[in-house]
């Protein structure tokens, strides 16, 4: 049996949030196989383990450590997956294919049930969920965070700082829930608007700033100012937005690490993508392919190696259309980045743009482009420059799980239009965002 925390072990059978509530609470019980006794030998030192044993007795305080260790794996598994399905409702990849992944693509997600998008978890096989992993990422976190108030710097060794990383990730789950779907639950609570799931996020970004402050835990101070500018940018609250992104560092980055051990762990993005071979042919295929805009993206007339890209030469899965791969991530065990300082960079030149210092946005632009070999930009047009920064978004951040909440933010135009026939045969709709699945309106008497 693969080697992972008995947390993990937990939220593996957790699902999201009536479930979570309804299933794991009331039970209260963790269901080990005799394979996994192992684990808690390494973990927990020697000890005979029941078939059974309590949830709870788990959540002590010599344990802090390793229930955050938790909340960050569900985390790093529920982004993976969200960028995934994020860069196929958007328009960073693109499918053929007539199922589920076919409804995504073409922007029409008005059948709630049965949808693997909204009910599979980050360890089901072929394709993985967004609305189960997140959830169960921001619970983790807020579950971590909860226990970490409670107990006293006496009680667990680097508290501050392990409340600062508790903090940091279920901002970044709000974040994700916030920007991937239409409306949220949480905890079995009252559907909620995007907005009042950001107004969380901000608060969670606020915790996670004064612990690592209080820690001198620099890389959560970094990573959750940045994570609080992105929120701030998204509640349209411009000054606030701008007081956080300067102040991160440059060169800063704060990345998810996957592994090819389980299949919870593996980079979601590159296997949607992947050159992979399938269990009835030796032809290789992809389950979805990029996106027609990011095929040969170029300034200037120069191609833009932020977003490597290549033309695979055969079909995708589907047959409908030409397979073209994401150079970016390498393998299903390639990092991803959700916390770097060129998206601070970017909110800084917006709000800049947006606030007529058209110089300042410029400076950044071209500070971005002679990194990589790009020709200066030049203009002192506002609508301009800002038309500028978002197409700097669009390839500096490729398939690093902004792209989707850009396309709702500033309302983009639908490429292809609405109502274009698409692959399947049915027309592309106006979808921008995954609707609150039918399962958790069922299970949730407060939706």
């Amino acid at each position: 049996m693969e080697r992972s925390s008995p947390l993990l072990v937990r939220r593996r059978l957790a699902r999201a949030g009536a479930w979570l509530h309804k299933r794991l609470f009331p039970a209260a019980l963790l269901l080990l196989t005799a394979g996994c006794e192992d684990l808690f030998d390494d973990l927990l030192g020697t000890v005979d383990l029941p078939n059974q044993i309590l949830a709870d007795s788990l959540e002590t305080p010599s344990r802090a450590a390793l229930i955050v260790e938790g909340a960050l794996a569900d985390f790093e598994c529920a982004f993976s997956a969200a960028v995934a399905w994020g860069a196929l409702l958007g328009d960073e990849f693109s499918t053929g294919d007539v199922s589920f992944l076919g409804e995504v693509d073409r922007r029409d997600l008005q059948d709630l049930r049965n949808v693997f998008w909204a009910e599979r978890d980050c360890a089901a096989a072929g394709v993985w969920g967004n609305w189960v992993p997140l959830s169960v990422a921001r619970w983790s976190s807020d579950n971590a965070l909860r226990l970490l108030e409670q107990w006293s710097d006496a009680q667990v060794n680097n508290r501050q700082s392990l409340i600062a990383t508790a903090a940091l990730y279920s901002g970044y789950a709000h974040v994700f829930l916030a920007e991937s779907f239409c409306s949220i639950t949480l905890d079995v609570g009252p559907e909620m608007t995007p907005a009042q799931v950001f107004q969380r996020a901000e608060q969670r970004f606020d915790q996670a700033i004064n612990a690592a402050q209080g820690s001198s835990n620099t890389t959560m101070l970094h990573a959750a100012r940045l994570g609080r500018a992105r929120t701030r940018l998204n509640r349209g609250n411009l000054n606030g937005a701008m007081e956080d992104a300067p102040q991160v560092p440059d060169g800063f980055a704060l990345t998810a690490a996957y592994s090819t051990v389980s299949p919870r762990t593996p980079n979601h993005v590159a296997a949607f993508n992947r050159l992979s071979r399938t269990s009835i042919s030796p032809v290789v295929y992809g389950q979805v392919s990029v996106g027609a805009f990011y095929r040969d993206l170029r300034f200037a007339g120069v191609r833009d190696p932020r977003v490597p890209v290549q033309d695979a030469g055969i079909q995708e899965l589907s047959g409908a259309q030409r397979l073209w791969v994401q150079l970016k991530y390498a393998d299903d065990a390639s990092p991803i980045p959700f916390a770097r300082s060129a998206e601070a960079r970017l909110i800084t030149a917006e709000v800049a743009a947006r606030g007529g210092q058209l110089q300042t946005a410029v400076d950044i632009i071209n500070s971005l482009h002679a990194r990589v070999g790009l020709p200066a930009f030049s203009s002192n047009d506002q609508a301009k420059v800002i038309q500028q920064v978002l197409y700097e978004r669009r390839a500096e951040l490729f398939l690093e799980g902004h792209h989707l909440g850009d396309y709702r933010r500033y309302e983009l135009p639908f490429d292809p239009a609405v109502g274009t026939p698409h692959f399947t045969g049915r027309p592309y709709g106006d979808d921008r965002c995954f609707p609150l699945p039918a399962a958790e309106r069922d299970a949730n008497p407060n939706a």
